[in-house]
């Protein structure tokens, strides 16, 4: 399973059993108070592994910089766009049961944030 942390929140994913190259297909609502004031601090992306009995270990971490974050919620409505990025543990890339470098797949939709309506 992932969490991300972005902006104080907290998300998590399902927990994918039994395989090396889970595929998790979830979205969550990312917010930015003020878009042109950008993103405050770096977001995580943390990847586990489940493990029934025993505590589950922590595969390793994505990190998005506040900057790079800025810059995907600055594109124009709409816009949607996916980006690869190494996981990390302790400085080095995760290498895989492949014996490749695992990679953590992001896609990401532009949309604007729905207003409240009061109601009458």
């Amino acid at each position: 399973y992932i969490v991300v942390q972005f902006e104080g929140e907290e998300y998590r994913t399902k927990t994918v059993k039994g395989v090396y190259d889970a595929e998790f297909g979830e979205a969550f609502d990312l917010d930015v108070e003020k878009v042109e004031e950008g993103v405050r601090r770096d977001c995580f992306v943390r990847v586990y592994d489940w493990d029934a009995a025993s505590k589950d270990d922590e595969v390793g971490e994505v990190k998005i910089s506040a900057g790079r974050m800025s810059e995907v919620f600055r594109a124009r409505i709409g816009t949607e766009s996916s980006e690869s990025f190494p996981v990390m543990a302790e400085g080095k890339p995760v290498i895989g049961h492949d014996k490749k470098p695992c990679e953590l797949s992001l896609s990401v939709e532009v949309m604007k944030k729905p207003v409240a309506f009061a109601g009458v």
